[in-house]
């Protein structure tokens, strides 16, 4: 008889265990985002310091980072390219690890001769010619240092001469950061925008 209780007893706790792991699994949310890819400190500098290159960046941030190497990255349609760098490419970056050379978390590079760094997942949802100012801005900063209006003027005038950006392309980049405010960087996207419009309407630009 008491046998019998016993597995009756084990029965019915199988029975509660099963249930409670389906109602557990009912009530926990669906698609879990993946959690954002966090820069390493010491890396970062190793990069600032032109230490690291693209391969070791991607590794050491893990994930789905990986280098698209020159010639390899298409932004609609065009093949993009900033000289003989590389680009680092990661849908998730937390930027709040970037020493230097953060646009709004979309794309990161500086003054130094290294690589670029594209947050795929922000990029993404923009529109196309926002895309292509976003990395050839970048590339700017690569080409004519640290300026973030040279670096915008830069983008512009390249976006004009290569034939991706008109007029309308270059309403639609202003409308993506007028609202900004500025902050120690970056000054306010009303001013950024009236000095990317004078550099596109350039006469002298060939």
């Amino acid at each position: 008889m008491a046998i019998v209780v016993t597995r009756l007893v084990m029965r019915c706790l199988l029975i509660c265990a099963v249930l409670a792991i389906g109602i557990a699994a009912s009530l926990a949310p669906v698609g879990f985002a993946q959690p954002p890819t966090a820069v390493d400190p010491a890396m970062e500098r190793q990069r600032q310091a032109g230490q690291a290159s693209a391969e070791e960046y991607a590794k050491n941030l893990g994930g789905d980072a990986r280098v698209a190497k020159v010639g390899e990255l298409i932004l609609d349609g065009h093949k993009v390219l900033c000289g003989l760098r590389p680009t680092v490419l990661v849908s998730n970056l937390d930027a709040s690890g970037i020493i230097y050379g953060v646009a709004k978390g979309y794309a990161h590079s500086d003054a130094r001769p290294g690589f670029i760094i594209l947050n795929t997942g922000k990029l993404a949802h923009e529109k196309p010619a926002v895309q292509l100012w976003v990395y050839n801005r970048a590339c700017g900063h690569q080409f004519r240092g640290p300026d973030p209006l040279v670096a915008d003027c830069f983008s512009v005038q390249r976006g004009r001469r290569q034939k991706w950006m008109n007029e309308h392309d270059l309403d639609e980049i202003c409308r993506f950061i007028g609202a900004t405010e500025g902050d120690a960087f970056y000054p306010p996207g009303e001013r950024r925008c009236k000095v990317m419009r004078e550099c596109y309407a350039d006469p002298n630009l060939r």
